[in-house]
């Protein structure tokens, strides 16, 4: 308590406050005087705004300069008050309140306090992304993505240029090898030839890869400095407000979009393709709904592809493209689990699809992919040269044969690895499951490595928000003859059995919280969304027992249906409890 006698008073502290082009008006009220030390009053105050507010990062040290100074002021207005009424009220000889207060604010100026916030420095780039994503305009937003797409252009351009110098080399470089077999009597010239071929072949390459590593590097310079204008002035600078946009761009916000995604459900019933989607209740006493999906898809990766060379899919617009960036720092991530040899350079040295989709624009905020694999296959052999000796990370799971001759250099079977992009579209995250030939035709058994792999990538989702995950679900990219319909039956129950017990174990417990936010003192109950895909060579039959069995398996159930079924005279009486149940989950599904 001061010295002085004030008597308290409930003061109101109302200010606007500016960073840059953007304003935010807070308030609190506070009783002064107060028995804390003022730094201890200053947090109070904060807090009570921040839990009102939810202020960005940005706004905190202007607050707390400005509840200081408000504080103070106050403090001084209230003694002098109070001075002012006692030397009215006794004898002049009385003591100089004033001179208390202003000597009581100097005691408090010279203490020390524990300060545990972080040291005053600028801001990363990720933070001021996120920053500009919640605050900027749409049209802001939109001139964003614009920009992404007018540097795929360019990049889509140089690539072209280099595949296309490349397959004529390659091509010379076959008649080459065509004329030595013809024309035995020449073949020292021929060798001569097919050397300087496979020479120019080698610095074509060369000098394209340089090419693209350039203009990675100047369009990640380009898009870093246009994000730190927005957050600094909230303005497109004018150099690329004078850029054209990119064609393919223009040609989807400007072509009339049909309301509730009939287009794309348009094209879903063209190509044939399967789809279906649920909503589950899993946990043990709280119950969280999680939705599922079962899906038809010519690849795990046909949707990744944010910008297409052609520009006339419509599959990747706009609004997905932004609803991708929007989530990239956030507490919703996408991931796609994809299928792997051991090799941890396997997309490198193979040329993916995968990779390919990732060449075709710059990263412009991780590492390059190239980069991400470079340094997993290091790790690789570092790991692999600790675990030699040792024992499986859980003996209760079930290793192969294979697993017995250990490769130092490559992965080992159920083994994952993880890469980080801002250049896909619906997936922020990618799961490397690394598999076997054998999975095509052997199998699998609860306890086998590859759904111990299954399972640890559950649990990073649960721990790294990671909301969403396209799986697939045979644990195939493509069917073969091979795959008989028992066989595709007895694969998806085992999947769907053991992710229901990893989703039971890692994602359903609402007390969960995430190493995200380690300070969280409020349960997170997250709600996942599980995609399984399937071959879009799978016939409809089979993928109508693969959704029978999953509703069987989940316990999905209609409690209510409006009408009645009505029975078909010519329908057989063996045929009627089977026709009900696809009439039953026609009603509690929808296609897309």
């Amino acid at each position: 308590m001061l010295d002085t006698d004030i008597l308290p008073e409930l003061c109101h502290f109302e200010e606007e406050l500016v960073i840059g082009p953007f304003k935010r008006r807070v308030s609190t009220e506070c009783m002064i005087p107060f028995e804390d030390p003022i730094e201890v009053q200053i947090m109070h105050c904060f807090d009570e705004i921040m839990r009102r507010e939810s202020l960005p990062y940005p706004f905190f040290e202007p607050l707390k300069q400005q509840l200081r100074t408000w504080l103070l002021s106050e403090i001084d207005r209230l003694g002098t008050e109070t001075a002012n009424k006692q030397r009215a009220a006794v004898d002049a000889s009385n003591h100089d309140w004033r001179k208390h207060v202003l000597e009581f604010r100097d005691m408090l100026n010279t203490l020390e306090f524990v300060n545990d916030e972080r040291d005053e420095k600028e801001l990363t780039f990720d933070e001021k992304f996120r920053f500009v994503m919640e605050n900027v305009d749409s049209s802001k937003l939109q001139m964003i993505v614009a920009k992404e797409g007018k540097m795929a252009e360019e990049r889509i351009a140089l690539i072209r240029a280099r595949d296309f110098e490349l397959e004529q080399l390659t091509k010379a470089c076959e008649a080459a090898v065509n004329d030595s077999i013809d024309k035995r009597e020449e073949l020292e010239q021929v060798s001569y030839n097919l050397g300087m071929l496979n020479e120019k072949l080698k610095k074509v390459n060369a000098n394209y890869n340089l090419q693209l590593l350039a203009l990675a590097d100047r369009q990640r310079t380009e898009y870093r400095a246009m994000i730190t204008e927005l957050f600094e002035t909230d303005s497109i600078p004018e150099h690329i407000r004078a850029e054209s946009p990119p064609a393919s761009l223009i040609r989807k916000i400007t072509t009339s979009e049909l309301p509730n995604g009939e287009t794309s459900t348009t094209n879903s019933k063209a190509t044939g393709l399967r789809d279906e989607s649920f909503t589950i209740h899993i946990g043990s006493q709280v119950k969280t709904p999680h939705n599922m999906r079962i899906m038809q898809a010519n690849s795990l990766v046909d949707r990744l592809s944010p910008f297409h060379e052609d520009g006339l899919h419509g599959e990747h617009d706009y609004s997905q493209r932004l609803h991708t960036l929007m989530n990239l720092y956030g507490a919703e991530l996408s991931a796609v689990v994809l299928l792997v040899e051991r090799d941890p350079l396997y997309h490198l040295h193979n040329r993916t699809t995968f990779f390919r989709i990732c060449e075709r624009t710059s990263e412009l905020h991780f590492d390059p992919l190239e980069v991400q694999l470079s340094k997993n296959a290091a790790q690789t052999a570092e790991i692999n040269s600790k675990r030699k000796h040792d024992l499986p990370e859980s003996t209760s799971y079930d290793l192969p044969a294979a697993c017995s001759k250990f490769d130092e250099q490559l992965c080992d079977v159920g083994d994952v690895y993880v890469t980080k992009h801002s250049n896909l579209n619906n997936a922020h995250i990618v799961f490397h499951l690394v598999v076997d030939s054998t999975l095509e035709i052997d199998e699998l058994a609860s306890r086998n490595s590859i759904m111990l792999g299954v399972r640890k990538i559950f649990q990073a989702a649960s721990m790294y928000n990671i909301r969403s995950i396209t799986f697939p679900l045979l644990l195939v990219e493509h069917t073969t003859e091979s795959m008989t319909v028992q066989w595709c039956l007895r694969r998806t129950d085992l999947v769907f059995k053991c992710i229901k017990g990893f989703m039971m174990e890692f994602c359903s417990n609402a007390d969960r919280t995430s190493v995200l936010f380690p300070g969280s003192r409020e349960p997170i109950q997250a709600h996942y969304t599980i995609n399984f895909m399937l071959p879009s060579k799978l016939s409809h039959s089979v993928f109508d027992q693969i959704v029978d069995q999953f509703a069987l398996l989940y316990s999905v159930r209609v409690t209510k249906i409006e009408g009645t079924l009505e029975k078909s005279e010519d329908t057989p009486k063996t045929g009627k409890g089977k026709e009900d149940v696809r009439l039953l989950l026609k009603k509690m599904s929808f296609r897309r």
